[in-house]
């Protein structure tokens, strides 16, 4: 299930938001491995560890604070494995936690978010 939606008993159905009705998304959280970072407008690249290997599962660009981000490129200067035109590759060693709605039909991570880096 993706959520719930929560409404007032005696409240009507009306085509647009309404206070009456509140719509709750459920949100799932997994850790991920992070490989590498966008050169341009700030974004992870992580990948998903399954049946022993990395995957790529997506871009973190919500939620991170910018003292994670100054923390986050202070490491990674030391865990460059190569770049290219758009992207700085990392030896996925770094961790993070993140919430996500759900798995899109790619195996990819639907609107992640950082939550924390994993110790």
């Amino acid at each position: 299930m993706e959520g719930v939606v929560g409404k007032r008993k005696d409240s009507l159905y009306v085509s647009k938001r309404s206070s009456d009705w509140l719509k709750i998304v459920r949100y799932e959280d997994t850790e991920v491995f992070i490989s590498g970072y966008r050169k341009d407008e700030f974004g992870l690249l992580v990948q998903v560890e399954e049946n022993g290997k990395k995957r790529a599962a997506g871009i973190i660009e919500l939620g991170i604070p910018p003292k994670h981000k100054k923390a986050f490129y202070n490491i990674a200067k030391q865990l460059i494995t190569g770049e290219d035109k758009n992207f700085v590759y990392l030896d996925p060693v770094l961790k993070a936690k993140v919430k996500f709605r759900n798995w899109t039909r790619n195996n990819m991570l639907r609107t992640p978010s950082f939550v924390d880096f994993v110790l």
